[in-house]
């Protein structure tokens, strides 16, 4: 769906549009700490929730396919090289997930294959009227951007910061708010509300992390000082003894 666009900032649409496929392409190669974790030991490929994948790949795909079928091509090879940021991880999951079995990871691999088939041939085509596509992707776009904001009332309740990922909020926070710019300049109300929204929620998100960060932060900093000074005697006297 279209409204009238903002005229005057045509000129810089594309520099907008590079600045969100930056920020957008440097959100989806993130899991790439948790996967190097993973191979190292450190971590158990379990940390990584499957549905964060399959939503990221779903709104990607989706979006490369409404971009493209609107012919704004700079956005669609951003949600192209998503894509296949997100397919590429999500292969990588499917190895431990067959416990690195070849013949079963051959198998995951090939209903991989098939289901982003399906949604690309889905999306791409004329299939689905892009009025609908739409409405379709507000629900995942949004669902996707409030993410980090899932455990806020825990977050308030508990007076813990570290319960909200600061660094994907933010970051998040940022490429919304680019893509809502984007929105605005082409007229694309789909763009406008889910990027608003999850801007909006990012936003949010990010203030109630500062407030409980500079209100209870140091507190809990001086308390596990505290304790490391306190294990730290218990260990020189026990060795002492």
């Amino acid at each position: 769906m279209a409204i009238k666009g903002i005229e005057s900032l045509i000129p810089i649409k594309g520099y907008v549009s590079l600045f969100s496929t930056f920020l957008n392409v440097f959100l989806n190669l993130s899991p790439i700490v948790i996967f190097i974790n993973i191979v190292r030991g450190k971590e158990q490929y379990t940390n990584i929730p499957p549905m964060v994948l399959i939503f990221s790949f779903l709104n990607n795909a989706i979006w490369g396919g409404y971009w493209y079928r609107k012919n704004e091509l700079s956005v669609f090879w951003c949600c192209f090289i998503c894509v296949i940021i997100v397919t590429i991880f999500s292969a990588w999951y499917l190895f431990y997930a067959a416990l690195k079995n070849l013949g079963k990871f051959m198998l995951y691999i090939l209903l991989q294959v098939l289901f982003e088939a399906g949604i690309v041939l889905l999306f791409f085509s004329n299939c689905i009227e892009l009025t609908i596509v739409g409405i379709i992707l507000i629900g995942i776009n949004t669902m996707q951007y409030v993410a980090p904001a899932q455990n806020l009332v825990k977050v308030i309740r508990e007076k813990n910061h570290k319960l909200i990922p600061i660094v994907t909020t933010v970051l998040g926070a940022l490429c919304s708010g680019g893509w809502l710019l984007f929105g605005l300049i082409v007229g694309d109300i789909n763009s406008i509300i889910s990027n608003g929204l999850g801007c909006l929620s990012s936003i949010i998100t990010t203030i109630i992390w500062i407030w409980i960060y500079t209100k209870y932060g140091k507190k809990e900093k001086e308390e596990e000082e505290g304790k490391e000074l306190i294990e730290t005697k218990d260990n020189e006297e026990s060795k002492k003894n």
